[in-house]
């Protein structure tokens, strides 16, 4: 009896996926894809207007600059769609379908700015646009400079309401009718800049404060999204961060703590590193805050993951 059940169970579930498929050769689901991708956010989705990027770019002694290597994770996206960028396009294709209205310094208010002005215009944004937002380094920096004045509690409090506000502009953008890919914001306590602060302060253990305010923002957006699987993707920045910290050799990373630009960003190149690297991808950080291109590739790699698996 328990095998009769059993087959007529295992017959079951096969007769409902076929009907969720739509069956005979007829499948209603269609792989989504996108007319146009729009990033919204921070430097981390940025090209400048001679195609540098605010991490390592790549040149060499008979190489001015190639946008194309050391891709930013947008690009590794857009490039899974067959997507160039109007800043990186040394094909001079005569048309470009990605476009980034991301800006240095962004913080969740200026999202909304961003959608508003790309609203605006003669192409807003609509269904068959994939949009990805990636945003709150520079929120929890500028609240975290107002510390100890201002009390953990009232921090936090703080970057709970901006990440709430951040989740109901991308559960908007979903609702407008855009597929949208949103990233927990990558865990800045892990950087040289945070490990800097701890040493610069002994009334608190700096690292585990900034680390808990990460968490605090990210929790609060993640806990506010509308994510049922047709609209939205989730990226996870932060724990991408936190695995090439705790296991660096799985990403063929051999420091995860210093800085290998010894240049300003966005002027960094593999000619412009510290003295004695060779290779800017065995390092996370690029500057005291901004990742290299190992992370941006293995972000990428995530967000082509996540389109091609999410039932858009």
């Amino acid at each position: 009896m328990f095998t009769v059940s059993k087959r007529l169970l295992a017959a079951a579930a096969a007769t409902l996926l076929v009907a969720a498929c739509g069956g005979g050769g007829n499948d209603q689901y269609r792989a989504f894809q996108p007319a146009r991708i729009v990033n919204f956010g921070d430097e981390l989705s940025v090209f400048t207007a001679d195609a540098k990027k605010y991490s390592v770019n790549f040149a060499s002694a008979t190489v001015a600059l190639d946008c194309k290597q050391y891709p930013l994770w947008i690009q590794a996206l857009a490039t899974s769609y067959g997507k160039v960028y109007t800043q990186c396009n040394p094909d001079n294709l005569t048309t470009t379908t990605a476009q980034t209205q991301a800006t240095v310094g962004a913080k969740v208010a200026d999202v909304q700015a961003q959608v508003t002005a790309l609203n605006a215009g003669s192409a807003p944004l609509g269904s068959t646009d994939l949009v990805t937002v990636l945003v709150g380094g520079h929120d929890v920096m500028e609240l975290y400079a107002t510390y100890p004045t201002q009390s953990e509690a009232v921090i936090t409090a703080a970057l709970e309401a901006r990440g709430r506000t951040l989740a109901a502009q991308v559960n908007a953008l979903a609702a407008g009718g855009s597929r949208v890919l949103i990233a927990t914001m990558p865990d800045i306590s892990l950087t040289p800049w945070a490990a800097a602060e701890k040493l610069a302060h002994t009334d608190t253990d700096r690292v585990a404060l900034l680390g808990r305010l990460v968490t605090a923002f990210n929790t609060a957006m993640r806990t506010e999204l509308i994510n049922d699987g047709s609209k939205l993707g989730l990226l996870l920045g932060d724990d991408l961060v936190r695995g090439m910290v705790r296991a660096p050799s799985a990403f063929a990373l051999v420091n995860v703590t210093d800085a290998v630009c010894a240049t300003a960003l966005p002027d960094c190149t593999p000619l412009t590193l510290i003295t004695g690297v060779t290779s800017a991808p065995t390092y996370l950080w690029a500057d005291t805050l901004r990742p290299a291109s190992t992370f941006h590739a293995q972000f990428g790699l995530q967000a082509v993951s996540r389109t091609r698996t999410n039932p858009f």
